[in-house]
């Protein structure tokens, strides 16, 4: 507080990635999708390392993006989370060899977005 009775503002901003705001959810998958809720697409396909597997590659996705594993089968799997803000993300793998097409679903397009382009910037 400076002297005149007046106090000093500090503007600032923090960077965080959007995975750090969703938390896994293991159940209601189905009926959002089914219902048609999840109106929001996108799509990104990643590279794996040859000496990892796809459910190596999965579990560190499912880990890093705060997301649960909701079904696997084979080399697909859906994982689904929700946001703090109550936002519904769900991304369908499928593995082709050493390649994963991640396809997202969503109810908000900007987290939609921003966790896309977060997964784009994943090593695995």
């Amino acid at each position: 507080m400076l002297d005149d009775g007046q106090q000093d503002k500090l503007d600032f901003k923090m960077a965080f990635n959007a995975s750090t705001l969703m938390v896994p959810e293991n159940e209601g998958l189905p009926d959002l999708l089914a219902a048609g809720v999840l109106d929001h697409g996108s799509a990104v396909k990643k590279e794996f390392s040859a000496s990892n597997s796809f459910e190596e590659a999965l579990a560190k996705l499912s880990s890093e993006m705060n997301f649960a594993v909701v079904e696997q089968i084979d080399n697909t799997a859906y994982m689904y989370g929700k946001s703090l803000k109550g936002h519904h993300v769900a991304f369908l793998l499928k593995a082709n060899g050493n390649q994963i097409m991640i396809e997202g679903k969503a109810n908000e397009p900007s987290i939609l977005a921003a966790l896309t382009d977060e997964i784009r910037d994943l090593k695995l």
